[in-house]
């Protein structure tokens, strides 16, 4: 009885150390895309002009992540504004849209140029290696999520 005791309680220990560390660990956006660019340039053997096109690519992604996180909270700051109000302006909430839309789609092309320099710099071989690795990376991404979603 008293060794299961000891038991439990070590397991506990352990259990809620390893909960405590992996709390600690950094999950910021920023630092996961500087993980990604340098797990992609080593398994690649990328040379110096592919760092820079990646490391440039991954700059403009989170630049443009702040600006369309900026530009979600302007919509949804119309959109509270517009719940409050007696009636809701539908031209002047369409139109907040809109202008949201035009910037994501602005985003969107410019990463897609980016993306299109990166890999035109890559040999055939890098080209499947990074397939097989973002394959990779959906496939542990998926194990997280609810299947719904």
């Amino acid at each position: 009885m008293v060794k299961k005791k000891i038991y439990l309680a070590v397991v506990s220990v352990m259990v809620v150390g390893t909960w405590i560390v992996s709390g600690c660990v950094s999950r910021s956006h920023g630092n996961r895309a500087e993980w990604m660019t340098e797990k992609i340039a080593s398994r690649l053997d990328l040379n110096g002009e592919q760092k820079d096109r990646l490391n440039g690519l991954r700059d403009e992604w989170i630049e443009k992540g702040k600006e369309l996180y900026d530009s979600r909270s302007a919509i949804k700051g119309e959109l509270v504004a517009q719940l409050r109000s007696d009636k809701i302006d539908r031209d002047r909430l369409a139109e907040a849209v809109k202008k949201e839309e035009a910037k994501l789609n602005g985003a969107v092309s410019d990463l897609v140029a980016r993306l299109a320099e990166f890999h035109d710099s890559l040999t055939p071989e890098q080209r499947a290696d990074l397939a097989r690795m973002v394959e990779k990376w959906d496939g542990r991404r998926r194990v997280h999520q609810h299947p719904e979603g």
